[in-house]
């Protein structure tokens, strides 16, 4: 329950921000741009392939015992593109990103969206090696995205309601890493990267006003 609530809140404040970015400036959100179209098919390809061609998820999933002692360190990035979670699990983590994705490109653009992508993952494949130590999926990329979505939320929102959500979220993600959960990791690393890129890049943000507006008349 906690992993789902940490994909739900984000999402929750990332389209309340959307909603009120549209209020304030009348900014459609884009459509599918390039960078998040060409992250979902370099994830999307490999993830579906593996349900024709089984041998792909041992092939190219973590492994830490083949990492750390085998040299195949390249399994820290192929592990984002198989998923361990049958269908279910690469429906949802395919659709995830998708989403997620389309929120963080109209927010926080997209060098932005692939940089907290790769902060995630790196961070969850990381501990993953101690904790999780075989496993497969783009989720830790996705909470990346999300940690992202809520930094932008505490740093620039001026609706206290919207902040208060996002500081659930970042709790949920000390709450993920208490429970020795790797998406827990990919979380906090998100949220932390998003601060950074927020307060040394603004120029390449969303303008401040637009994210979160105070409303007039109710």
């Amino acid at each position: 329950m906690t992993l789902i609530l940490a994909f739900i809140v984000p999402l929750a404040v990332a389209m309340l921000l959307v909603r009120a970015r549209v209020a304030t400036t009348g900014e459609q959100p884009r459509p599918i741009a390039p960078m998040t179209a060409a992250l979902f098919c370099v994830v999307a390809i490999p993830s579906i392939a593996q349900f024709e061609f089984p041998g792909l998820l041992s092939a190219l999933r973590r492994d830490a015992n083949e990492i750390l002692h085998h040299g195949q360190v390249w399994r820290l990035a192929t592990s984002l593109v198989v998923q361990d979670g049958g269908v279910a699990g690469t429906v949802f983590n395919l659709m995830m990103l998708l989403w997620i994705a389309m929120l963080a490109t109209t927010l926080l653009g997209e060098r932005n969206l692939l940089l907290l992508f790769i902060g995630g993952a790196i961070a969850g494949e990381l501990v993953g090696l101690r904790w999780q130590p075989i496993g497969g999926g783009n989720s830790v990329g996705n909470l990346g995205m999300a940690g992202g979505l809520l930094a932008l939320a505490i740093l620039r929102g001026t609706n206290l309601p919207i902040r208060l959500l996002a500081a659930v979220g970042v709790l949920l993600g000390f709450v993920l890493l208490f429970q020795r959960n790797i998406h827990g990791a990919a979380l906090l690393t998100g949220i932390a990267l998003g601060f950074l890129l927020l307060r040394e890049t603004k120029t390449s943000m969303a303008p401040a006003p637009a994210v979160e507006a105070n409303h007039r008349g109710g």
